[in-house]
């Protein structure tokens, strides 16, 4: 099976389960909300999770479409990043281009080092740089990732602890390696945050390219849109991923979620160093390997390291031709002066906007921390050229949330009742969401648009009415909530639609603030009345209405 991990608002995003051509996902929440919990309690979830992908291919299953731009990588963050060094002739290669001897316990002892694991680049993050001097590089890997293994576990224990595989952009500063290793305290500034491939898949996906220790298939780098190199991943790899998972383990627990890195991929050609794909070979997996052949050709390399501005995509194929694990495709940007905080969740909001009332309760219910960027109406804040930026119709609410700016407030309610469906804003039954849909619809785009300000103003450019205004409202309010009334009916349920709230609820609660404010005669209306008495006591709702959130 294939699984993603999706962003929202958490650190740790939310593990779907991907059909094969990676087009389609099926959220898996009530299984195991993250990667991390699935790999936890994996003898108990994997079946679980097979029976979910199984019904993906067939359609037996509901599906939502896969984006890999959506995709965080599988585990956002985690307990354990090791990086190996299982192609030792890349080893070899760069000794040799600064003259150093190549020790033997290189092709016995396997090399590895510990990453940092606490934040991980997207598939498709930047990767961002202070100084181009830094030797920006990437460094294209394969990956395993590991359920418990016990402190010295043979090799083949080892093996048999894998429970994904999926691939690697282990971003390198080469401008930074040389002083930091002279301290002898190993990589820390020279190695930054790494990216994984959108796609974690379990090793019986490979099928005869997973040998139980090596992926045999080429891992094609591109850069700038140029293939870089094709280098076979179960080619030259000295130590296999059992060696380098029991090397690992030799004084230590390894947890559920331990990472482990291959190295740079690398083959030789001929017996010595590859060569570049237009010349006829595989290329290479990181700018590094070529400059070294540089300098051992001609006593100096040529090629620089990646500009702001580069691109670099890694992926791999299966003998079809399929994307296996999806891309990792990155540009190379300069740090910026100033950042928005990490997973920030910003709402440009106006405080007696009924559209902008039904977010705040949505993002309440979510218990999503948010701040809020007042854009007053009255004032003609929704008309400035930095507003209309944000939203070109210049309305509210706009919602910033999961790296994307979201606008019409249904759009942004339904977005958030679909990537969190947990929440119940709308029911999981296809039928009963559309009840749902057409109870808030009957609001939204019924009563609301006819009783909005602008078109209220323009109404009172034609009238010498003073009372229009108030009849108008009046008039229209009443209509749309009778027919309210009759649509939600004699239910059993304590809302609008069953015993919890959902997005019909989001948008008849500010719908009733208008009808108050207008002097609308609720006794007619007994059972919206008593639905709104009803949200009314969940803080939620309370600490979103305008008189709260007046400013």
């Amino acid at each position: 099976m294939k699984l993603a991990t999706l962003k929202d608002s958490t650190r740790d995003g939310r593990l779907v389960v991907v059909s094969r051509d990676l087009t389609r996902c099926s959220e898996v929440g009530h299984i195991a909300r993250t990667l991390q919990a699935a790999l936890d309690d994996w003898e108990h979830v994997a079946p679980r999770l097979a029976l979910i992908a199984e019904g993906v291919e067939t359609g037996a299953q509901p599906t939502i479409r896969f984006h890999e731009h959506d995709a965080t990588s599988p585990l956002p963050r985690a307990y354990q990043w090791a990086d190996g060094s299982a192609y030792v002739n890349h080893v070899e290669l760069v000794r040799k281009a600064r003259g150093a001897e190549m020790p033997a316990s290189f092709w016995t002892d396997p090399l590895i080092y510990q990453g940092g694991s606490d934040a991980f680049l997207a598939p498709r993050d930047p990767i961002v740089a202070v100084d181009e001097a830094y030797g920006i590089d990437m460094e294209g890997e394969v990956a395993i990732i590991t359920g418990d293994v016990a402190m010295d576990s043979s090799p083949e224990a080892a093996r048999e602890a894998i429970r994904l595989l999926m691939l690697v952009n282990d971003v390198s500063l080469r401008g930074l390696i040389p002083d930091e290793l002279a301290k002898g305290f190993g990589f820390f500034q020279s190695k930054p945050a790494s990216a994984f491939s959108p796609v974690a898949v379990t090793p019986d996906e490979l099928g005869d390219a997973w040998d139980g220790g090596k992926l045999h298939l080429p891992l094609l780098v591109s850069l700038n849109g140029k293939l870089f190199g094709k280098a076979n991943a179960g080619i030259d790899m000295t130590f296999d991923f059992g060696q380098l998972i029991a090397h690992a383990a030799k004084t230590r627990n390894l947890l559920a979620g331990t990472i482990i890195g291959s190295g740079t991929v690398s083959n030789k050609l001929d017996g010595g160093p590859g060569k570049p794909v237009e010349e006829g070979g595989d290329g290479y997996s990181c700018i590094a390997e070529l400059r070294m052949i540089e300098a051992i050709d001609t006593g100096s390399p040529r090629t620089p390291f990646m500009k702001f501005g580069d691109q670099v995509r890694i992926e791999m194929k299966d003998k079809a031709g399929h994307s296996i694990f999806g891309a990792i495709e990155q540009t190379v940007e300069k740090i910026p002066r100033s950042r928005p905080a990490m997973n920030e969740v910003v709402l440009y909001d106006y405080w007696r906007s009924s559209a902008s009332y039904r977010v705040r309760i949505a993002l309440n219910l979510l218990g999503v921390d948010y701040q809020t960027v007042p854009i007053n109406l009255l004032d003609g804040a929704h008309k400035t050229p930095e507003y209309l930026a944000v939203n070109p119709q210049g309305l509210v609410p706009t919602l910033v949330i999961d790296g994307k700016t979201l606008t019409q407030s249904l759009a942004i309610i339904e977005y958030l009742a679909e990537t969190r469906p947990e929440c119940g804003l709308l029911p999981s039954d296809i039928a009963d969401r559309q009840h749902v849909r057409a109870l808030a619809y009957a609001v939204a785009m019924d009563i609301h648009p006819i009783c909005n300000m602008h078109v209220v103003t323009h109404l009172m450019t034609m009238t010498d009415k003073n009372d229009a205004r108030e009849e108008w409202m009046k008039h229209f309010i009443t209509d749309g909530l009778g027919k309210l009334e009759a649509m939600i009916g004699e239910t059993d349920g304590a809302f609008s639609f069953g015993d919890t709230p959902t997005m019909a609820d989001l948008c008849m609660v500010p719908q009733v603030y208008n009808a108050r404010r207008w002097g609308v005669d609720m006794a007619a209306f007994r059972r919206i009345a008593d639905i709104d008495t009803r949200c009314a006591d969940i803080p939620a709702f309370q600490a979103a209405h305008p008189d709260r959130v007046k400013s």
